[in-house]
């Protein structure tokens, strides 16, 4: 079971990390992986315990990365963490997959008075053109770029995708239930020349036994 130390008033993980890492798993990351905005270190740490491969996280909040860190030693996983922002991340080598789950609710529609949560969930800490942008700059060629985003910001992502050339390989909406509009769509984006996109089934939170296989298959526990 992977234990994880969760922040007492910050940002902590939910279940659209434990699909995002679901959907990068359909993929068998291999080589060296990049993990922006790796908070705890869910996403990496999961990634380093199922594949067995090399892998950074970036995390910007001191506080996360410190967890990060405590979260790699209590479960016996080694994971590079850096603590900077993206925007001021550089690496001499190139990767092989890059995965994220970034903030991309528009800081425009900001609630939340809790500081730690703001710069986890709000693309003002984070634009889409940046992330996107950087990524190209540190993703090898044929590299595979695989992220969640919110779904009615998807003609936006495309449109910043083509503009740093990368092709859309393949999507999967998610949905509360059938009868409710997708809030999160699964991205996988190749740094290629040529494709076509697969559009998968839609993952539906409210099909029990498929959550069910998920988290079992993640096996993870929240510690505070």
């Amino acid at each position: 079971m992977l234990e994880l130390k969760q922040p007492l008033n910050g940002y902590k993980y939910n279940s659209d990390t434990i699909v995002l890492y679901d959907f990068v798993s359909l993929f068998s990351p291999k080589g060296r992986v990049l993990d922006i905005g790796s908070g705890c270190g869910i996403l990496s740490l999961l990634i380093k315990r199922d594949f067995k491969i090399e892998v950074v996280g970036v995390e910007k909040q001191k506080e996360m990365f410190e967890i990060s860190l405590e979260n790699s030693r209590v479960n016996n996983l080694e994971v590079e963490f850096c603590n900077e922002n993206f925007s001021d991340f550089q690496s001499t080598e190139k990767f092989d997959f890059i995965v994220s789950n970034p903030p991309f609710y528009n800081h425009k529609s900001s609630t939340s008075t809790n500081e730690s949560k703001k710069i986890a969930r709000y693309d003002d800490n984070l634009s889409l053109d940046l992330f996107i942008k950087k990524t190209n700059s540190f993703i090898k060629t044929d590299g595979e770029f695989i992220f969640c985003y919110e779904a009615v910001r998807l003609q936006e992502v495309m449109d910043k995708l083509i503009q740093y050339k990368f092709k859309i390989k393949t999507m999967m909406f998610v949905h509360g239930s059938e009868r409710k509009s997708s809030n999160i769509v699964l991205i996988r984006a190749v740094k290629t020349k040529v494709g076509q996109c697969e559009i998968l089934p839609p993952f539906l939170f409210s099909n029990e036994k498929r959550v069910k296989e998920i988290s079992l298959r993640a096996n993870t526990k929240s510690l505070t």
